[in-house]
């Protein structure tokens, strides 16, 4: 299993193709907006940041070691380098994502 590593805000939005952030620590994200084809398959994420999310996603996502059906939606949080997977096809019908990176070194 590949593990792609997300460090900060800048380079979540850059991995999302979102602009530039206005703020280095702290982003609003419309899920429904993300850009999703250069997703690499069966890759897993880990993001240096905490998140909190709002979203209804079509299909199953994987979080740690289990499936879990978002389809009639979910609030989600995550605490830094927790490992997230979901595969390219994955629609997000509707949702927003509160990300909020503090550098704890």
């Amino acid at each position: 299993m590949e593990y792609i590593d997300i460090k900060n805000i800048s380079q979540l939005l850059a991995f999302f193709h979102y602009d530039k952030p206005v703020r280095p620590l702290i982003a609003v994200v419309d899920l429904s907006k993300v850009e999703r084809s250069h997703r690499i398959p069966d890759a897993s994420y880990r993001l240096d940041m905490y998140s909190i999310a709002c979203k209804k996603i079509d299909g199953p996502f994987k979080y740690g070691r289990t499936n879990y059906d978002f389809f009639e939606g979910s609030l989600m949080f995550t605490a830094p380098n927790q490992v997230l997977s979901l595969g390219a096809e994955k629609n997000v019908r509707t949702g927003h994502s509160l990300k909020e990176y503090r550098n704890l070194n």
